[in-house]
């Protein structure tokens, strides 16, 4: 008995776990319920291709492991799969549905060669997963659908996108305190940068050049103006190009990948996020070197304490800041504002932290944690990811002025001092990194405490943002309620009389047995798999196998 307890121990252990249960996982994005049947080889075929297709969509607009995790498994089981497993590195995803006996398995792998930044298809595609789980989605809608997410074009023109990233970092340099010469001067370098960035594009340039190129740019507009003797502040204006260059995104989802379960995507994101960076430090100090052949002395000017009216006009350009920032990255029309509230938030938050703690970091990282909760709940209500959202809101905060500063010291040659001052940026860009995290996860478990006290069937995110904005949480649609269990009747069980072997327990008609599936074979008996997905009902969830107790002495039948 206890070798059977440990085999089937093992089984379970090793085997694709059924991600249909009875009870809703609180800590899951999306929903995992059953919604269609797998009947023929080609539906088979027709789910893993379209689960494949959508975490593709997620994995090449930048969206992070756990969150592309979620979506193929959320749609694979809506789709009839179950069970089967995913594999996710930065560039593909591999699906694999094991064999059953009453089919063979399948494999399938799906490359991701390109990555851009297109938010508005990201979020079309996670609202085609809350819909498809729902049970709101046909196969021919769902088909459709997902076509024109893959074919979606961009909702801003490009001139328009160039317009943003002028004001991001025009808005950059108000934000640190700068007058409206320099906002202009980087308005246009910012201008400049993106539309030769586009011509490099268009020939396959790596993102190493792309980013030396603009950080080139933006230095050595700061050279000139000084030069010249233009009264604007140059150092801003290398900051502002700086921290528009600045992957926050790939910060951001790289540091939850190492913080998470992915260790091995979270290296490769870190590899990218190093390689780019790196991009910027020789553009700027390639326009450092122009400064010193040319004979120009480039400083950081000190940026003086601001008067009420200064601080009020610093968080308006904050959020400006945050609406242009998810301009740029293509995202929908109705989260811009949203995302220009986090940036503000944040700035207001760090100003009021750091007139209470100076060690570096810990005011970031509060006011970090406070942008993470709040796009959460932001997120929510609009029925977008978190990142869409996290990743403008935390980008006036990156430590653009304090890299620029570090570079200087070290072209220079003051060792010493210049690399203290980028460790400095490095654990500030980290602080934000974590502080994301873990607004996101206060969040959750506030999500999963109301869950708890309600009792109802929804997700996380719509709990949370029901309580943002006072709307009940049975408005949001469900899944269509199975159909109420027969009133089971009780059936006498015989008493054993003296001498004679005890009757096994007679079950209701209507109740599997503790140890079996509601429907069984004899090849899962024996420990192969859960039941087909063929013999279910659609939005029915499973039951899970109830395993025997791994410990103690099984205890003997009792004589009669």
């Amino acid at each position: 008995m206890l070798d059977q307890a440990r085999r089937a121990v093992w089984h379970v252990e090793t085997a694709p776990m059924t991600l249909v249960s009875p009870a809703v996982d609180p800590r899951a994005k999306y929903r995992r319920r059953r919604q269609f049947t797998i009947a023929q080889r080609a539906q088979l075929n027709e789910a893993v291709d379209t689960a494949l297709r959508m975490g593709a969509v997620f994995l090449a607009a930048g969206a992070p492991t756990d969150d592309v995790e979620a979506a193929v498994f959320a749609a694979g089981t809506a789709l009839g799969l179950d069970p089967f497993e995913v594999d996710i590195t930065n560039k593909a995803i591999t699906l694999s549905v094991p064999p059953r006996a009453n089919r063979s398995g399948l494999t399938t792998l799906r490359v991701v060669r390109s990555s851009a930044k297109h938010h508005t298809r990201l979020a079309a595609a996670h609202e085609l997963v809350v819909d498809l789980t729902a049970g709101r989605v046909s196969r021919e809608e769902l088909r459709a659908r997902l076509a024109r997410i893959e074919r979606m074009p961009r909702p801003f023109p490009r001139w328009f996108v160039t317009l943003a990233w002028g004001v991001l970092a025009g808005s950059l340099v108000v934000r640190l305190g700068g007058g409206w010469l320099a906002a202009l001067i980087a308005f246009a370098s910012a201008a400049l940068v993106d539309r030769i960035g586009r011509v490099l594009s268009r020939n396959s340039a790596p993102q190493f050049f792309l980013n030396a190129t603009g950080a080139l740019i933006a230095t050595s507009v700061a050279v000139a103006i000084t030069y010249f003797g233009v009264p604007a502040n140059s150092s801003l204006v290398v900051a502002g190009g700086i921290i528009a260059l600045l992957p926050g995104m790939a910060l951001v989802v790289a540091a939850q990948e190492a913080m998470g379960a992915f260790p091995v995507t979270a290296a490769a994101r870190f590899v990218e996020l190093s390689v780019g960076t790196a991009g910027i430090v020789a553009g700027v100090l390639g326009g450092l070197l122009i400064a010193g052949q040319v004979g120009v002395s480039m400083s950081v000017a000190d940026i003086p304490a601001g008067s009420l009216g200064s601080a009020a006009l610093a968080v308006l350009a904050a959020g400006v800041a945050s609406a242009a920032s998810a301009v740029g990255s293509h995202a929908p029309v109705r989260v811009l504002r949203a995302a220009g509230v986090a940036g503000a938030v944040g700035l207001v938050v760090v100003s009021l932290m750091s007139e209470w703690v100076s060690t570096a970091g810990v005011p970031e990282a509060v006011a970090a944690t406070v942008v993470g909760a709040l796009t959460y709940v932001l997120a929510a209500r609009l029925r977008v990811p978190t990142v869409i959202l996290v990743v403008p809101g935390i980008l006036p905060m990156l430590p653009g002025l304090a890299s620029y500063q570090g570079l200087l010291l070290l072209s220079e040659g003051n060792v010493p001092e210049g690399t203290a001052v980028l460790l400095g940026a490095v654990t500030v860009a980290l602080a934000l990194a974590a502080g994301v995290l873990l607004g996101e996860l206060v969040a959750q478990g506030f999500a999963r405490r109301r869950m708890g006290r309600r009792g109802v069937d929804a997700g996380p995110a719509t709990v949370i943002g029901s309580l943002a904005v006072g709307v009940p949480v049975a408005a949001a649609p469900s899944a269509p309620a199975p159909a109420p269990a027969p009133v089971p009747v009780p059936v006498p069980v015989p008493v054993p009389v003296r001498g004679e072997p005890a009757a096994e327990p007679t079950m209701r008609s209507n109740e599997p047995a503790p140890t079996e599936s509601p429907v069984a074979t004899s090849t899962e008996a024996a420990g192969q798999g859960e039941p087909s997905p063929a013999e279910g009902q659609p939005g029915t969830p499973i039951r899970r196998p109830v395993l025997p107790r791994d410990g103690g002495r099984p205890r003997p039948p009792r004589a009669v």
